[in-house]
């Protein structure tokens, strides 16, 4: 980063950001969100963040695109792929087969619920399931209704699946053509597609299952034990929170009401 783009700087942007769009991102980690505009103005090719802040606030469609930028984290179908061994083989099994409620956050392009889907339906629990998919950008959220992915990067894709337990071929649940691969319908009905921060917004029901991963790293302490708190709330008593690597239940105001099922994968259970 330039040496005139000071923290104050960088926090009037985001200050009038919020005043205008509402998005706040004042609370993010400052090194995370310096990268993240810097890589906002390198995609523009501008220099200085006065004239990145007179880009972006000269249309809706100038903020639109900063906002995803700021937002979209990187993503891959069944990503850590032993995190989806431990929820097939000792998270799913425990729960109520009637009833199944999961919330993905933070889904972006929708990667992680198509994965959850897929899942569940592998293990005979799609009929009972509702996966629920959100992210704070209206964008990654039609991006993700539509199931579409590039064929070329599938073959990764496909090895993420079958390290993830994943037995059959893989290739059966989409439809390919003109360089793209499209999801059946049948791996979309029990998702559920909509607009949430997790930030601003309150639990909007009881979970089972809830997937928070590789969100909370960009949150400074204050905003990460906040969303912890809304997750908690949102879990029911005996549910599964599934966490991002470099993150933790350690240090939060939370951390005894859990227990975990693999600290390495950072799956927790809440406490009856």
């Amino acid at each position: 980063m330039s040496g005139l783009i000071t923290d104050e700087k960088i926090f009037e942007l985001l200050q009038n950001v919020y005043q205008r769009t509402g998005f706040d991102y004042r609370d993010y980690a400052t090194l995370s969100i310096k990268r993240r505009i810097q890589d906002a103005m390198d995609i523009e090719r501008i220099k200085s963040l006065d004239d990145m802040s007179q880009h972006i606030f000269k249309s809706d469609a100038a903020m639109k695109k900063f906002i995803l930028t700021l937002s979209v984290p990187t993503t891959t179908l069944f990503r850590d792929p032993e995190v989806y061994n431990c929820i097939r083989n000792k998270v799913l099994p425990r729960l109520s087969n009637t009833s199944i409620r999961i919330w993905s956050t933070g889904c972006s392009s929708g990667e992680e619920p198509y994965s959850l889907s897929i899942t569940t339906k592998e293990e005979g629990l799609a009929k009972y399931t509702r996966i629920y998919a959100t992210d704070l950008n209206e964008s990654s959220i039609e991006t993700a209704k539509k199931g579409i992915f590039k064929l070329s990067i599938m073959q990764e894709y496909t090895s993420n699946y079958h390290l993830a337990g994943g037995a059959f071929d893989f290739s059966d649940y989409y439809t390919s053509g003109y360089g793209w691969a499209k999801f059946h319908d049948d791996i979309k009905e029990n998702l559920v597609f909509s607009q949430h921060n997790l930030v601003t917004d309150s639990s909007f029901n009881e979970f089972n299952l809830i997937l928070c991963r590789n969100v909370m790293i960009y949150f400074n302490k204050d905003l990460q034990d906040k969303v912890h708190a809304l997750l908690f709330q949102s879990l029911a008593p005996g549910g599964y929170l599934v966490l991002g690597d470099k993150e933790n239940i350690r240090f939060t105001p939370f951390e005894n009401a859990y227990k975990a099922v693999s600290p390495i994968l950072k799956i927790y259970q809440k406490m009856e």
